[in-house]
This record gives C-alpha cells, structure tokens and sequence, in this order.
C-alpha cells in the first residue's frame, strides 16, 4: 500500500487536527494525528487561488474534486477553513465567474471560464 503525505507549515488549523485512521499492511488500523478534511481543502483551494490560473499545481484543484466525491463535508466547515487560510495568507477569495481572459504558455488568448456552469459559485458571503 502507497500513501503520500503533504506538509503544510503556518496556516492556522480550523477546525482542529483530529485522529485518523490509516490502515496497516498486515490488518489493523493505526492512529494517527492529521488535519480535517476541511483543512486539506482549504490549502489546496487557498493555494491555487493565491497562484492564480497560470501557475497553479492543477493536481490540487483535482484533489479537491475527487475527494469531494468521496467524502461527504458540512459545507459550513469547508468555507470557515477556507476563510480562515485565505484571511491568513492574505488571499482575496472572489466568485469563479470574475475569472477573465488570460494568455496561456502557448499565447492563445484562453476563455478559462468556458464549459464551466454559469452558476455562480464562491465561498463565503457574496459580495
């Protein structure tokens, strides 16, 4: 069994590191400490919002996504996380839909937002 561990240092954990399970080789679960599952969404959104469309690590934005299909999550935690990471690092959290026009590495004028719902999604309070 392979498993990856992330590292993250200075962000502030909310809600608080809680016991997880990881399953052993030979049977048996062992305990360990570890971020929520609010918290590893909060870095990784906080992260490729920071660094914006044409540099982030797009393995995060997949993460998110896949974990998202397998883990259910109150929707109140993830937003507290994500704010409180974001306020901390000092990142502007906005709606998808004010993503515009960029160029890509290859200098094409990119519509980033097509073939994404025009629903409106953000995180927090709208403006």
């Amino acid at each position: 069994m392979r498993f990856h561990v992330d590292v993250n240092v200075g962000d502030p954990i909310r809600p608080a590191p809680s016991t997880v399970g990881v399953p052993r080789l030979l049977g048996g679960v062992i305990a360990v400490q570890g971020y929520p599952l609010a918290m590893v969404y909060a870095e990784k959104t906080a992260t490729a919002v920071e660094r914006g469309l044409a540099d982030t690590r797009w393995r995060d934005l997949a993460d998110v996504y896949l974990l998202s299909r397998i883990h259910d999550q109150d929707d109140a935690e993830v937003v507290a996380a994500i704010t409180t990471v974001a306020g901390h690092r000092g990142v502007a959290l906005d709606r998808l839909s004010a993503l515009t026009v960029t160029r890509g590495a290859s200098g094409a004028a990119t519509d980033h937002r097509a073939g994404w719902p025009s629903a409106p999604c953000s995180v927090g309070s709208p403006n």
